[in-house]
């Protein structure tokens, strides 16, 4: 049935596009954006940076509290997807990326 409707859509779409003053859509920008993971590594990073430069104990540790759920959420979506190894080694350049930036 999809498929039958999806025929009939094109069609329409070929014979309203040799009309006369038909001018197309646009064309759609990339609607997926970034995968969530490489979305958890960037702020990650980006709230390491902020604790590294953070005078106040406190506002320093609240932020690392952050980074340190953040973290966990990344690699919890890695397990899930079965991404064992790769989980691993995030994990591995989360904790380089601190040592180098604290």
């Amino acid at each position: 049935m999809f498929e039958k409707i999806m025929e009939r859509k094109i069609k329409q779409w070929d014979e309203e596009k040799n009309k006369p003053g038909c001018v197309p859509p646009p064309p759609v920008d990339n609607t997926f954006g970034k995968p969530i993971e490489q979305e958890y590594i960037e702020t990650i990073e980006a709230l390491i940076i902020k604790a590294s430069k953070e005078n106040e104990i406190e506002k320093k540790e609240t932020i690392l509290k952050q980074v340190k759920s953040i973290e966990m959420k990344l690699l919890i979506s890695y397990e899930n997807q079965g991404l064992h190894l790769i989980a691993q080694k995030m994990q591995k350049r989360v904790q380089e990326f601190r040592q180098k930036n604290l």
